[in-house]
């Protein structure tokens, strides 16, 4: 998983930016040397765009688990305030007092 000193922000910059950059250069070198069919793009381009891909996936399972973690904290820490403080339901009207 990523470190926590990088910034999510800066990570789906990062996977967008391999995306973008593998479909740019498929398409430039194909204008530039007429070469559409050429392994080497596809090589460059393939493994630009399954990185981009695969980091994208990535990032929002990381995205999940954050949150995932957060509601997890949230639950338990309710649970606790629960714990410390019961509150008594209030009887009914018309219920015989305990």
């Amino acid at each position: 998983m990523a470190d926590e000193g990088i910034s999510p922000t800066w990570l789906k910059r990062i996977y967008a930016g391999c995306l973008l950059t593998g479909v740019i250069f498929y398409f430039t070198w194909g204008l530039v040397f007429n070469a559409f069919f050429d392994y080497a793009n596809y090589a460059v381009s393939a493994a630009l765009v399954f990185t981009g891909l695969f980091g994208t996936f990535l990032y929002r399972e990381l995205e999940r688990e954050k949150a995932k973690a957060a509601s997890e904290k949230m639950r338990r820490e309710l649970e606790l305030n629960v714990e410390k403080n019961p509150q008594t339901p209030e009887p009914k009207p018309g219920a015989p007092a305990p």
